[in-house]
């Protein structure tokens, strides 16, 4: 009996693929070890980084920095833009942050006079009004 799902009229490079691609699935892949930064093969750990989203990449980078890079990618994604994450990228730089939180909305009287002054210093377009 013939397992293959050919119709009956297959031409014979269809056949002959249907056969080369049939042990194609006794093929070991090791998808634990391929995602794993510890124990992905070198050369794979550039396509790793990129899965994982790592934001800034050097293939000149030895071996245990690209590894590291990797495993901390998940920890730098989750903490973006919280204020925590703000301050370790700022204060190396000899910077200090200070947050202000009124507990009141963004455009508040309060806040509104202060958002507006920043805005004009950055931008010399006015804000866009509805």
């Amino acid at each position: 009996m013939n397992n293959s799902l050919l119709p009956v009229g297959s031409s014979l490079l269809e056949v002959a693929a249907a056969e080369a691609l049939a042990s194609l699935s006794d093929v070991p892949v090791p998808l634990r070890e391929l995602w794993s930064p510890e124990r992905c093969p070198v050369k794979l750990l550039p396509y790793l980084a990129w899965a994982w989203s790592v934001d800034r990449w050097d293939m000149d980078w030895p071996e245990s920095t690209k590894r590291v890079s990797i495993k901390m990618s998940m920890f730098v994604h989750k903490h973006k833009g919280t204020i925590g994450a703000i301050r370790r990228v700022v204060e190396p730089f000899g910077y200090l942050i200070r947050v202000i939180n009124g507990g009141k909305p963004m455009m508040s009287p309060a806040l509104s006079g202060w958002i507006l002054a920043s805005w004009k210093r950055v931008s010399p377009r006015p804000p866009i009004k509805n």
